[in-house]
């Protein structure tokens, strides 16, 4: 059997930009449109226009350039995947990174990892050794990720650090808002709140939706027991009971904090790097 390979996305940086660069991926591929209507919710104006746009010399100030090319390259290796060309490629080691950090967090009866951060949410399988099998990233805007929590809490004037545990504070659990866009969904909570709903109804609302769509994600890739979360959103336990709640099961406990296991994750991989290649040496 031949042996497994690493492998590792790698983006270019700073320097690398052009105008009118994305734009053929955006027009082409709607999975390469969602990841820039991601960025244009998450940063407040249109990185899009930008980039397809400029100017240029607005497009080269670092606050610019680096979003922007970030957003390109995840566009790039979001149409690769969709698009059926990545021809069986092996998954990047970030995301195994994160298996591996869950495994040192959680102990290794990890099988399904539920990582939520600022930015994306992605649903991971892995073996009892932390090695990934499989995954899927979310493919909405802001709304199913950190930062659509972050606007929301902001809309109704609750520190997000409480937002979760606020949400758990109403007598019923209300419907969940309709929305999977974080603009259109705040435009529900306002309704909800003229029309007399207090803010905790509103907070459950919106992560109700939010449990439900990551629920989706994890369905579609297939829950192994056992599950764990990781990520800045492990830590809201509003959304946090809520999957629970909708999967019919706990998820594990963490042994350290869950919003490392990334960070972890990396290290160790380049732990095992340095440890093989002193052994080439030698």
């Amino acid at each position: 059997m031949a042996e497994q390979v690493n492998v590792a996305y790698v983006f270019p940086g700073q320097g690398a930009q052009w105008v009118g660069m994305g734009r053929d991926l955006y027009d082409n591929f709607d999975s390469a449109k969602a990841v820039f209507k991601q960025a244009d919710e998450a940063l407040g104006f249109s990185l899009s226009r930008l980039c397809f746009e400029g100017p240029e010399a607005e497009l080269r100030q670092t606050i610019n350039a680096q979003p922007a090319i970030i957003t390109v390259s995840l566009a790039c290796l979001k149409a690769i995947y969709d698009g059926g060309g990545s021809n069986g490629l092996p998954p990047p080691v970030f995301v195994a990174g994160h298996s591996l950090g869950a495994h040192f967090v959680y102990g290794d009866s990890v099988r399904t990892i539920l990582d939520i951060g600022g930015q994306d949410a992605k649903a991971i399988i892995c073996d009892s050794k932390g090695r990934v099998t499989n995954f899927l990233m979310n493919d909405k805007c802001a709304a199913g990720t950190g930062r659509g929590i972050e606007v929301f809490a902001e809309l109704v004037r609750v520190p997000i650090e409480q937002a979760g545990e606020r949400s758990l504070q109403v007598e019923q659990e209300p419907p969940m808002v309709s929305s999977t866009c974080v603009v259109f969904a705040k435009s529900e909570a306002l309704t909800l709140l003229r029309q007399g709903w207090n803010v905790n109804a509103v907070l459950a609302a919106y992560l109700a939706a939010m449990a439900h769509r990551t629920v989706e994600l994890l369905q579609r890739l297939g829950i192994e027991k056992e599950l764990v979360f990781t990520g800045g959103v492990s830590k809201n336990i509003g959304l946090v009971k809520r999957v629970e709640r909708e999967i019919g099961a706990k998820a594990l406990e963490p042994r350290i904090d869950p919003q490392i296991a990334g960070g972890i994750g990396a290290a160790l991989f380049a732990k095992a790097l340095v440890e093989k290649s002193r052994k080439v040496a030698v």
